[in-house]
């Protein structure tokens, strides 16, 4: 996956474009072949509603079938999901597997909606079951509750298992909960097994990748010992997986993660591990630098801004508070203004009243503006009426003057 794209300086803050690991895939002992990919959706930062169609249309163009997602949000009663979104847009994936992991502190006065996260799967083949697997929680530094989702789906021929992971982004918390899922997945023994997702690897401290790669954590792993109790007793017990870009691109860093332009692709946290006993990698990609996106839905992006700006002038004219917050966090190099998510960082964010850029005054102009735009609308309109009242009248006159009193002359 590619969670973070080309992001050009001018749509730094307006667009986040994200894109997709694409792997094909096919299991040793049939002829079965799958093309799967992951994607962290960031939840619904950088204006959803639209590049919900544009994560659709990176789908359709691959032709995936089955996607994972991290960082998904939900609304309180579950009801509605970004992949039940998605799906309304891609009615060949009929199914999905969601499970909520932890409800969501909303910035102050953010709208109300998406209180919930957690992980997903989109497939267009049938999806057999799901079982959530509840990760320990080791680390002071990271408060999160971590989860993995297993799904088994049915791809005609055989059944493969789907594990989604967002590991913590404390190194040695990942080291103790990649041991649980090494331990599950022996004792479980899915024949097709991808492992896929957010891993939060650090280049350098890939000791948890390591550990799932080989199966069992080796001497010369710095993992902690915690971690090394959980290893296979019996070398039959070991189960093994390949590193989908590594497989065929060993040589390439493959980065996949930017946190905004600013230091720009630094790491890959997002990997697709296969199982190397029974599935072989054929193909992998990077894909989604967002050029696409840019040229084609910059101007919603802009319209979608100005109408939150608008609304919160609105809440400063009529002195309200409520719902003039951004939707979510703005990260370490924004900050909400007006509703609206911009470069800065944290120090330069406001709230209405204070904002200029969404005053009462703006508010005020727009409304004049708004009324000015119906007067002259409404005198267009009278003026047209008037108009087509003189002609008639002029033309009815002239029929009578010449004498037409047929049936096809004017009445």
């Amino acid at each position: 996956m590619l969670r973070m794209s080309k992001l050009t300086q001018y749509l730094a803050l307006l667009i986040s474009c994200v894109g997709f690991l694409c792997e094909g895939i096919y299991a040793a002992s049939s002829t079965t072949s799958i093309k799967v990919g992951t994607y962290n959706l960031w939840n619904v930062m950088f204006n959803w509603n639209i590049r919900k169609y544009y994560i659709a249309e990176l789908i359709q163009e691959l032709d995936l079938d089955v996607i994972a997602f991290q960082e998904v949000r939900s609304d309180n009663d579950g009801q509605r999901t970004q992949l039940t979104d998605l799906q309304e847009l891609l009615p060949a994936y009929q199914w999905t597997a969601y499970k909520p992991i932890q409800k969501v502190i909303l910035p102050k006065r953010a709208p109300k909606g998406w209180e919930w996260e957690g992980l997903g799967l989109l497939s267009r083949h049938r999806i057999v079951n799901t079982f959530h697997q509840a990760l320990s929680h080791q680390s002071r530094q990271d408060a999160n509750e971590r989860m993995v989702l297993h799904a088994m789906v049915n791809l005609g021929n055989i059944h493969a298992n789907f594990s989604v992971v967002h590991l913590s982004y404390d190194k040695w918390q990942q080291c103790v909960n990649v041991a649980e899922i090494m331990r599950y997945l022996r004792e479980t023994k899915p024949k097709y097994s991808i492992l896929l997702g957010d891993f939060n690897t650090y280049i350098t401290y890939e000791w948890p990748l390591e550990g799932l790669l080989r199966g069992y954590f080796s001497a010369q792993n710095k993992c902690p010992k915690v971690a090394f109790r959980q290893n296979p007793t019996l070398e039959a017990e070991v189960f093994s997986y390949a590193d989908a870009w590594m497989a065929l691109n060993p040589h390439r860093l493959g980065f996949t993660f930017s946190n905004m332009p600013e230091p720009g692709f630094e790491s890959r946290p997002d990997r697709i591990l296969a199982s190397s006993r029974y599935l072989k990698v054929t193909s992998c990609l990077l894909h989604g630098l967002g050029d696409s996106y840019e040229n084609k839905y910059t101007s919603q992006v802009k319209w979608t801004r100005l109408w939150r700006v608008l609304e919160a002038a609105k809440a400063t004219y009529y002195g309200t508070k409520e719902n003039t917050g951004c939707y979510h966090d703005c990260g370490p190099h924004g900050s909400c203004r007006c509703s609206v998510c911009v470069a800065g960082g944290n120090k330069k964010a406001c709230m209405p009243p204070k904002c200029p850029e969404c005053s009462s005054d703006i508010y005020f102009y727009y409304l004049l503006a708004k009324a000015l735009l119906i007067c002259f609308i409404v005198q267009l309109m009278i003026s047209i009426v008037h108009l087509v009242v003189i002609f008639k009248s002029k033309y009815r006159y002239q029929l009578q003057r010449t004498g037409c009193n047929c049936c096809l002359c004017f009445p």
